[in-house]
């Protein structure tokens, strides 16, 4: 926790001297989401995009969990498609876009990727991705769509 806190307060003094600084804000929407305080870091992640639509696949895929975790289910899927489609490979994109697939009951699109996870990653374990949110509510809200997928 204090290690997050000390990152929040670095990141706070670097945006407050350059606020229009893509990285710095994206950094900071990073910070914020894991903190928990998901309205913040969305509208962070989303003002660096608008300054840098080419943000990194970090922060695009911070972006696309930050809005799974607000139930914005059809903004995640729209955020996590776009980033497998830019960055293909292995990635935790795809597992946003399985359990956001299942929280809208896309049943068949869920179990496609989470196929596809397994398959790219025999050794993912669903328990273990998130555990860095100090929010409990948050990894409980990832985990029930991982869940629904089969994950």
């Amino acid at each position: 926790y204090q290690q997050y806190k000390r990152a929040e307060a670095e990141i706070e003094r670097a945006t407050a001297i350059n606020p229009n600084d893509a990285q710095g804000l994206a950094g900071r929407g990073n910070i914020l989401m894991w903190l928990g305080q998901t309205d913040a870091a969305i509208e962070a992640l989303e003002q660096a995009r608008r300054i840098d639509p080419n943000l990194n696949a970090l922060d695009r895929f911070a972006l696309s969990l930050a809005y799974y975790l607000k139930q914005r289910y059809d903004a995640a899927i729209d955020q996590a498609e776009l980033n497998v489609r830019e960055v293909g490979g292995v990635d935790f994109n795809r597992v946003v876009l399985a359990a956001a697939y299942a929280q809208q009951n896309r049943t068949a699109d869920a179990a496609r990727v989470a196929a596809e996870i397994r398959r790219v990653d025999p050794t993912f374990n669903a328990q273990e991705f998130g555990t860095k949110f100090l929010n409990a509510a948050d990894l409980e809200r990832l985990r029930d769509g991982l869940h629904k997928a089969g994950l």
